[in-house]
C-alpha cells in the first residue's frame, strides 16, 4: 500500500475537547495526562487546549485527562 493510500485510510478523530474556565482550578492533572494537547502555562490559572487530538492515542489521553479532572472542567464535545 502506498503512503498516500495508507494516509487516506487513517481516520482523523472527530472528538474535540474544551475547558470550562469557570470549573477549571488549574491543578494541572490534564496536562500530565495529555501534554501534547493540554497546557497549564506558567502564571495561568486555567488550563487550555493547545491542539485538538489528531490520533486515537491522543483521543485516549484527552479522554483520560477528562476522566481524571477533579472538577469536570475538561469536557469532550460529543458531536
Amino acid at each position: 500500500m502506498s503512503g498516500a493510500a495508507a494516509r487516506a485510510e487513517q481516520k482523523t478523530p472527530d472528538k474535540h475537547f474544551t475547558i470550562e474556565g469557570d470549573l477549571c482550578t488549574g491543578c494541572g492533572l490534564c496536562e500530565e495526562r495529555a501534554p501534547d494537547n493540554l497546557e497549564l502555562a506558567s502564571g495561568d490559572e486555567v488550563a487550555r487546549v493547545i491542539r485538538q487530538p489528531e490520533t486515537p492515542e491522543e483521543v485516549e489521553a484527552c479522554t483520560e485527562a477528562a476522566d481524571y479532572c477533579p472538577t469536570g472542567g475538561l469536557k469532550p464535545d460529543d458531536d
